[in-house]
């Protein structure tokens, strides 16, 4: 891992996307982006809210946008959105990557985005519509995927397996130097509503599904906060180190 380590993490920015379908690999297009939450909280409150409630203070983002491009089927019943309701909104342009930016500015840094399946899907998504409107996010943001967090933390009823999850996340869309402790993967369904419906046990709801999905990462997280800290500390890297496919930079 870099450098990048060397000081603590002082705010965990858990962020998700809803968007118009899924990564085309074999065309290298990105889908548009539907909807956005970031729900931040500071690494103090983290570490001393019960693991049963939530922080009191948090600072949220929840932003929807015209995608501009027809919505799979798929998107559309997962997300509850469809092109009729987001066709008056504003696209993610420009305004939407400076207000981003100015979001994240304003917190304690160094600042850790965290996403459920970030590596894959969310990051390179939000890297390549930030790119294409010429704006960056600061040099000290980081990044790091709580799925694999999770699968170390939570991972019970382990299953070996013959890759490490260092070859398993090496995809197309971003190149990452990743420490893990894990050689197995579990047995148990690990989808996040999955891992959530096990840790948590709570019914949660939420009319927006991105902001739904920010939230549930957050209880998750909540559930083992020291061990949770211990690993972000240990495995991120800087959000400029996501690499897009070269078609979409």
């Amino acid at each position: 891992m870099a450098s990048s380590k060397s000081k603590l993490i002082k705010t965990y920015v858990f962020f998700d996307l809803e968007t118009t379908g899924l990564i085309d690999i074999k065309e290298d297009v990105m889908p548009s982006i539907t909807e956005l939450s970031m729900v931040a909280v500071d690494r103090i409150h983290f570490l001393n809210t019960p693991p049963y409630d939530v922080p009191r203070v948090q600072n949220r983002l929840l932003l929807c946008f015209n995608p501009e491009k027809k919505m799979s089927v798929e998107s559309v019943e997962l997300s509850r959105l469809n092109n009729a309701l987001l066709e008056t909104l504003s696209p993610f342009d420009k305004n939407s990557c400076d207000l981003i930016k100015l979001f994240i500015s304003r917190l304690p840094k160094p600042v850790c985005l965290i996403a459920h399946n970030g590596l894959t899907f969310h990051f390179p998504i939000l890297q390549h519509f930030m790119k294409l409107n010429a704006v960056e996010l600061d040099a000290d943001v980081m990044c790091t995927d709580s799925l694999y967090a999770f699968y170390d933390i939570f991972g019970m009823g382990h299953v070996k397996q013959t890759k490490t999850f260092n070859e398993l996340i090496r995809l197309k869309y971003y190149q990452f130097e990743y420490k893990v402790k894990s050689e197995y993967k579990p047995s148990q369904p690990f989808k996040l509503q999955h891992i959530y419906a096990r840790e948590v046990q709570w019914p949660l709801y939420d009319s927006s599904k991105s902001q739904c999905q920010t939230l549930q990462v957050l209880k998750i997280a909540l559930k083992k906060a020291e061990k949770v800290i211990e690993w972000i500390d240990a495995n991120h890297c800087k959000f400029s180190e996501v690499i897009v496919g070269e078609n979409n930079q």
